[in-house]
């Protein structure tokens, strides 16, 4: 055991303190005890003599000792077998440098670069640098190498390694000067070789905590991993288990990740997991506990509670919607739903089994896939059909679609007549104010061009066939239908003609009305 031996005077003043020694081979322990200012000061130079030769000093007068743990000094050390001996100096060190590209480096053996060793031209971010000693004078690397550095716009940066044996010279030594796998500011040292054994001792060779290339040393230093172009890699048991690629990503039990982290297997996340953009899921099931599990979606500040689905979603149990739920594609349900407040879907809906929609109890809108898979109906008076301000559009898809009023067959024939172009079909008529028809019209009647038949020939058509020319006849009307269209714009045609002729019986009455005028004037005047 060492302990720290303190002297003082009668009066308190401070004056020396020094260790006792315990001596190797006769393990006595040398103490000291004074109780006057004179015979601790004869008893102080004895002690200074006998402990010259180890180097002790000390500071106080007045005995008392108190007991230090044993790596408080200078710590003997330990028996083990050294992975890297280092004898007769270092004559070779090889490190990694990792800073700006296209720099010069000068090295030097003291600390005013005067002691020239080597320099290196163009050096790369990453490029591994030899320095050898074996040309000195002393035909080792100097106790301390200084690196300069010398970037495109000349500005230097100085490093500075220590390249001696490690000794256990101060406190602290051996762990400052086993250099190998440390970096000091650009250099991480790869490997040393010693000028006693001519033996390299690299990274691999030594036993470290987690120095490897990419660390950085220092107390702002605070940094592990590589710094050249290369994934962390990492293992257990000589398996690898995870990395950290080049760009950032981190793969969990995979070697390739294809996300910012790729995990390969299960995850376990038992408090809350906050996701800001989105969270998708490309061919996975998303389960919960059996018992009381909740996938619970929730709005942050400025936004609200949505649950977006991109495209198919398989929902295996029920869905319970306590408010809008908004579906922009495909929406297949197979089992219950529940829908609290309103249900928007904008895309296709497939329902498995059947749909009712209730906004108060005995009534609701039911769709059910009977036989035909076509069945609409609604347990109230009536089934209404309305929007707020649009138009409500039937069957617009392209296609042969056609609607029936008042039958659920809609025939291709009537009468023998061919039906099959129409879209609309109703059975037991039509009650409408009003009908707009779009067809051509008659005004080709007063055309220069027109043919209008004389009075004779129209009776003698009407005597012949029982109806005015240009018109259908009751037996078509009976066969084919009335078509509104054609039948307006015939109508139209006679009611211009009957002008036509009115305009010609006007002319001939005028006429006859001068005439008779002109005779009745020849007649007064006999």
């Amino acid at each position: 055991m060492r302990k720290l031996i303190n002297f003082s005077g009668t009066d308190g003043a401070p004056a020396f303190s020094f260790l006792n020694i315990q001596h190797s081979s006769t393990k006595k322990l040398l103490s000291l005890n004074a109780g006057k200012p004179f015979r601790a000061f004869a008893l102080l130079m004895l002690i200074c003599f006998s402990v010259s030769f180890s180097g002790l000093f000390a500071q106080a007068l007045n005995i008392k000792e108190a007991v230090q743990g044993e790596n408080s000094v200078f710590p003997e050390p330990d028996c083990f077998q050294d992975p890297c001996p280092c004898e007769g100096g270092i004559k070779q060190v090889k490190v990694f440098y990792f800073g700006e590209d296209n720099v010069d480096i000068e090295v030097y053996g003291n600390n005013s670069l005067s002691i020239f060793i080597t320099s290196f031209s163009g050096v790369n971010k990453g490029d591994l640098l030899i320095v050898d000693g074996t040309g000195t004078p002393l035909g080792t690397l100097y106790t301390k190498t200084f690196f300069k550095v010398t970037n495109s716009l000349g500005e230097t940066c100085i490093t500075r390694i220590d390249t001696k044996c490690p000794t256990n010279a101060w406190p602290g030594a051996l762990e400052d000067l086993k250099i190998v796998g440390n970096t000091f500011a650009d250099f991480t040292v790869y490997s040393i070789t010693d000028n006693g054994n001519n033996n390299e001792c690299t990274i691999d060779n030594v036993d470290q905590d987690w120095h490897v290339g990419g660390n950085i040393i220092g107390p702002t230093k605070n940094t592990m991993g590589t710094r050249n172009n290369e994934d962390v890699v990492f293992i257990t048991n000589d398996t690898p288990r995870g990395v950290i690629t080049t760009s950032g990503d981190y793969g969990i039990n995979t070697l390739t990740p294809s996300a910012k982290l790729d995990v390969q297997g299960n995850v376990l996340i038992e408090e809350t997991l906050d996701v800001n953009g989105i969270a998708s899921m490309n061919s996975g099931t998303a389960s919960t506990n059996s018992t009381n599990g909740a996938l619970v979606v929730t709005g942050g500040a400025g936004v609200s509670e949505n649950l977006n689905v991109g495209n198919d979603a398989n929902i295996g149990h029920n869905l319970d919607v306590s408010n809008d739920a908004a579906v922009g594609n495909d929406l297949a349900v197979s089992n219950n739903t529940a829908v609290g407040n309103d249900l928007s879907v904008t895309g296709d809906g497939t329902f498995g089994g059947d749909v009712r929609i209730s906004s108060s109890p005995g009534l609701s809108l039911d769709l059910s896939t009977n036989a035909a898979g076509n069945t609409f109906s609604s347990t109230g008076a009536n089934l209404i059909l309305s929007t707020v301000s649009t138009n409500l559009l039937i069957n617009t898809q392209p296609g042969d679609g056609k609607v029936a009023i008042g039958t659920v067959n809609i025939p291709n024939a009537v009468m023998g007549t061919d039906v099959s172009g129409y879209k609309l079909f109703v059975q037991g008529g039509i009650l409408t104010e009003e009908v707009r028809v779009r067809s051509d019209w008659a005004d080709f009647v007063f055309g220069d061009q027109y043919y209008l038949r004389p009075l004779t020939e129209v009776k003698q058509f009407i005597q012949k066939h029982g109806h005015l020319p240009g018109t259908p006849s009751a037996l078509e009307i009976q066969k084919s239908g009335l078509e509104l269209a054609s039948n307006a714009t015939n109508q139209q045609v006679k009611i211009e003609e009957l002008f036509l002729y009115l305009i010609q019986l006007d002319e001939k009455v005028n006429a006859l009305e001068a005439e008779n005028a002109r005779l009745k004037a020849l007649w007064e005047q006999k």
